[in-house]
């Protein structure tokens, strides 16, 4: 069946929600407006012989520093088609677009972060997988973790008091921070702090996605849907030493987004972070990144576990620019500095 691909226009955004909700139920339609409006993404709609609309794909510009130069690439989003049409072909004709579109816009690499099913569309295109993005989890509350065997209710419960009391008691953030600790602050919104926050510690990752105050606003106090909050250490003159970036969906806690100067900044808000938790009842709290080893262990001993991850991350770039990436290290994993910041959709 011959398929058709046309740019989106003002007069399609019903269209497009029409698609998500067969396609991307978890898509709210807030999302449209703040993404493609608000946000730097384009999209396109895949028409059957019919002109009848049955998918869409998106594009959406990132900024990125690679080796501390400021380079522009792109994220691959929203790509759905219906039931009735998902062979390889008009996925295939979709991203192929997408492709084209960065092209177009000069965009040096594109990454996807994606489902098990899109990953095989992707890397049959030419996409390049280099792994999956860590998750890591701590429970908070025991209740809900205890062996099934314990049935009574009141039991549980007893229980559950018993070995939360102990994890709190063992835990790292109950640990007090030192008077040098410096200044913390819960924040909504994003100012120029950020900005020169992100200036002076940008040259320490190899691979690290712009977190200006500009995008920090809108990727996360400007989100449609979920509230944002940032745990903020600020040392002597006001200067921001690091955040944190976080939100809870039912009773989980996520860390969405952190940058910092030193691991013992971000020891800090982590700490932080999880008391906010603890308070609010939340029953765990998880992390899902990319980040350097030091970070690593830290999560661990603030009792972060890994978990299994389904959140595979793939890069494309022409063929002619290979070498180049090769060398500056781009499908190295373990050069990726990356969180929620770093892609679309908070689900």
């Amino acid at each position: 069946m011959p398929y058709q691909i046309c740019p989106t226009t003002f007069d399609d955004r019903q269209t497009v929600l029409d698609l998500w909700q067969r396609n991307l139920p978890t898509a709210k339609e807030g999302r449209y407006g703040w993404l493609y409006g608000e946000g730097s993404a384009r999209d396109w709609l895949l028409q059957d012989d019919e002109a009848v609309v049955i998918g869409s794909v998106g594009l959406m510009r990132r900024a990125f520093r690679v080796r501390n130069r400021s380079v522009t690439a792109g994220q691959a989003v929203d790509m759905n088609v219906d039931q009735a049409h998902r062979s390889l072909g008009p996925a295939l004709q979709l991203q192929r677009k997408a492709l084209e579109a960065s092209d177009e816009q000069g965009l040096l690499f594109v990454y996807g972060v994606c489902d098990r099913r899109s990953q095989l569309v992707l890397q049959r295109i030419g996409y390049r997988l280099l792994g999956d993005v860590g998750r890591w989890a701590k429970p908070l509350r025991s209740e809900f973790f205890l062996p099934s065997s314990i049935r009574n209710r009141k039991l549980r419960r007893c229980v559950g008091n018993v070995v939360d009391t102990a994890l709190f008691y063992t835990s790292k953030e109950r640990c007090c921070r030192s008077s040098r600790s410096g200044r913390l602050e819960i924040v909504d919104r994003y100012d120029e702090r950020f900005d020169a926050l992100f200036e002076r510690v940008a040259g320490s990752f190899p691979l690290l996605g712009e977190r200006s105050a500009e995008f920090l606003n809108w990727r996360f106090a400007d989100a449609p849907d979920i509230r944002y909050r940032a745990v903020t250490l600020s040392g002597e003159g006001d200067e921001l030493r690091g955040y944190l970036v976080y939100q809870s969906q039912g009773t989980v806690a996520h860390v969405a987004d952190f940058l910092y100067e030193t691991p013992q900044d971000l020891a800090v808000l982590l700490r932080e972070f999880l008391l906010i938790a603890r308070r609010r009842g939340r029953h765990s709290a998880v992390v899902e990144s990319l980040v350097p080893q030091p970070v690593a262990d830290l999560l661990r001993r603030f009792g972060f576990l890994p978990r299994p991850s389904n959140w595979p991350l793939l890069v494309y770039t022409p063929k002619a620019t290979q070498p180049e990436w090769q060398d500056e290290g781009l499908f190295d994993l373990d050069n990726w500095y990356f969180t929620r910041a770093d892609v679309d959709t908070d689900v």
